[in-house]
């Protein structure tokens, strides 16, 4: 017996092309997900698994966020699948994060703020991150420096100094998200900026800001000390190299 023929081979092609011609801009979101479990299922019509999808998630960023366990349980939708669809968001944020990339000298600061966007792309949970300058505004180390609230017990600004003295850093731009939230300081956000600047001060390190990102936005509380120390250092830089 010869190899048996996808019934819905043809509509599959006319998606693909539609893709090809049009990117997603004019796709419906249930289209986008047919699309997508193409290479999940080949060889079922995927259409009514994505009208589940979106009927049981409402989005398709919800569909995206669901946790494994919960999208297994959907009719349709086995272990192959399900591990398609999460690997969506985690594309999306290697991607945004190769493409906003802040290796090298200190970007300008709406690049930062876009770099720390993609960074915590898909964060479910609070955490802390850090990125370590040299006196020439040169990227030594960035890490995730604590898993949480920013102001839980598991925060430690000595931990954060040693890290910047070990790396031989002079600057250090914080970020913590807010997860489903908005980028607004509270109060406590504001006092441990004011205890962690103070604190790092002592040991010559110098915070240029500290972003907060929920979603798609961010928001820095000392743009101005950013921007001014960059241009400041940008100078110094210029006039050494006229120099030479």
């Amino acid at each position: 017996m010869g190899k048996q023929e996808n019934p819905h081979a043809s509509h599959r092609e006319r998606l693909k092309a539609r893709f090809v011609r049009e990117s997603l801009d004019h796709f419906e979101d249930h289209n986008v997900l047919e699309l997508l479990l193409f290479y999940a299922i080949p060889q079922k019509d995927t259409n009514p698994l994505a009208h589940r999808l979106m009927k049981r998630y409402g989005t398709l960023a919800a569909v995206f966020d669901a946790p494994l366990e919960d999208l297994v349980e959907v009719e349709g939708v086995g272990e192959h699948t399900a591990l398609l669809i999460k690997l969506i968001p985690a594309l999306a944020r290697r991607y945004c994060e190769c493409r906003f990339d802040v290796k090298g000298f200190l970007p300008e600061y709406d690049e930062m703020g876009t770099h720390l966007v993609a960074h915590f792309l898909n964060h479910r949970n609070e955490s802390v991150y850090g990125l370590f300058y040299s006196p020439s505004l040169k990227l030594v180390d960035s890490c995730e420096l604590f898993s949480g609230s920013l102001h839980s017990a598991a925060f430690s600004v000595r931990e954060v100094a040693e890290r910047a003295i070990l790396k031989k850093a002079t600057y250090l731009v914080l970020a913590h998200n807010h997860p489903g939230g908005v980028p607004i300081a509270s109060a406590t956000d504001l006092d441990v900026t004011r205890d962690i600047r103070s604190f790092l001060a002592k040991m010559d390190v110098k915070l240029l800001d500290h972003f907060i990102v929920a979603e798609s936005r961010y928001f820095g509380l000392t743009r101005e000390i950013y921007e001014n120390e960059r241009s400041r250092v940008l100078r110094q830089l210029e006039s050494v190299e006229t120099i030479e």
